[in-house]
């Protein structure tokens, strides 16, 4: 049980929920992450799960707690998954289901449908814009819709009109500060990567693909180009794996602009090193223009570092409206380049600039505990 949560609630050990996920344990991101958050809050507060996942390939059983995904059989997965949720749905008898992903709410729906089982949806922000209509149409069969942001939620809401507003309810996730913290730079790190203890660094952590150029990387290129005389010691870690043809595309405006010994293209960068390339830099910058929330953010904000981001998404959130990082016009690449200019001459803000302040704000609004508050009080809230 998580501390500070209190007993469990009358008969909630006994309630059953059937998780429907896209994937919880396959790959990197926030998506996954958020996934673990909702799974791991819904074991520790004593409901009785099951989950059901399209990519993961494990299958495992734990008291109160079962999982089984369908990524064991690639080519079947999608039909692997269908029918294990209308297995559990038959023989678990869960008295809700969540889907995590919208692409999910026409099995939900079905399911409503035949066995009057009533289901929530998770939704994130960049999927809203790609969702079929037999799905939109399903979703509006949803008890609750849980937002991952306010900024979400509006876009949601846009897009799906006939949803009334207090049928959305928004869960913002949560960054495990015993993971990342600050400590030292790693010397090995630098050194493996070709750096020198005194290169001004700035990170972004992203997944390089055509789909998320929004995350605006190809941006802060174009705005380090612009201050390279005036702060020559900066370097530029991109890390994350992604499409060849869009890292190739990165690569050829990095040699355009005659950056080859300023940019670093990590790829893919395991979970357990994340927090090391964190700690390594000065500043972590992503000027994103659709981003649902921004998990990186509060990583980097946990581990101490002053942020950069979008103006015009869910980024705004996570850094509490400017309170906890600097916010620009993502296409704006004149203003990018004197945010970064201004955070290495600390012209900004100092508690922007304090390590301390940074972490002690994200523990405050974004911790576990109020993360499952809130799990509880939407679950406990089911029969409204």
């Amino acid at each position: 049980m998580v501390k500070d949560m209190g007993v469990v609630c009358s008969g909630q050990k006994n309630m059953r929920v059937l998780f429907l996920a896209p994937e919880v344990f396959y790959s990197p991101g926030g998506i996954q992450t958020y996934n673990q958050q909702l799974v791991n809050a819904l074991r520790d507060l004593g409901y009785n799960l099951k989950v059901v996942s399209l990519n993961d390939a494990v299958r495992f059983s734990l008291k109160g707690y079962f999982f089984v995904g369908a990524g064991r059989f690639k080519f079947l997965k999608k039909i692997l998954f269908i029918l294990y949720a209308l297995k559990e749905t038959i023989f678990f008898k869960p008295v809700l289901i969540i889907s995590a992903h919208i692409n999910f709410s026409l099995c939900c729906a079905f399911i409503n449908r035949f066995f009057k089982i009533p289901f929530f949806t998770v939704i994130y922000g960049i999927e809203l814009e790609k969702t079929k209509w037999l799905n939109k149409l399903a979703v509006k069969s949803a008890k609750k819709i849980i937002s991952i942001s306010n900024f979400t939620k509006e876009k949601f809401l846009a897009l799906f009109p006939p949803v009334k507003r207090e049928d959305v309810f928004i869960i913002y996730p949560f960054v495990d500060v015993n993971k990342f913290r600050p400590h030292t730079k790693d010397l090995s790190l630098l050194q493996r990567l070709g750096l020198a203890p005194s290169d001004k660094i700035i990170l972004t952590v992203a997944r390089l693909s055509k789909e998320e150029k929004y995350k605006g990387y190809d941006r802060v290129i174009l705005a380090i180009s612009g201050i390279i005389e005036e702060l020559p010691q900066i370097r530029y870690i991109i890390g994350g794996g992604g499409d060849k043809e869009e890292i190739e595309r990165i690569k050829v405006l990095v040699k355009e602009k005659g950056l080859k010994q300023k940019v670093i293209l990590t790829g893919f960068i395991p979970a357990q090193e994340l927090v090391n390339y964190y700690n390594l830099c000065d500043c972590f910058v992503m000027p994103s223009e659709r981003e649902g929330f921004g998990m990186v953010f509060l990583e980097a904000l946990a581990c101490g570092k002053p942020v950069i981001a979008g103006n015009k998404d869910g980024s705004q959130e996570a850094l509490k409206a400017g309170k906890l990082g600097l916010l620009v016009d993502p296409k704006d690449i004149f203003q990018l380049r004197q945010a970064i200019t201004s955070i290495f001459k600390k012209e900004i803000d100092n508690r922007l600039l304090d390590g301390d302040f940074l972490r002690k704000a994200v523990v405050e609004n974004f911790s576990r505990e109020y993360f499952y508050k809130k799990v509880k009080e939407l679950l406990e809230g089911m029969s409204n």
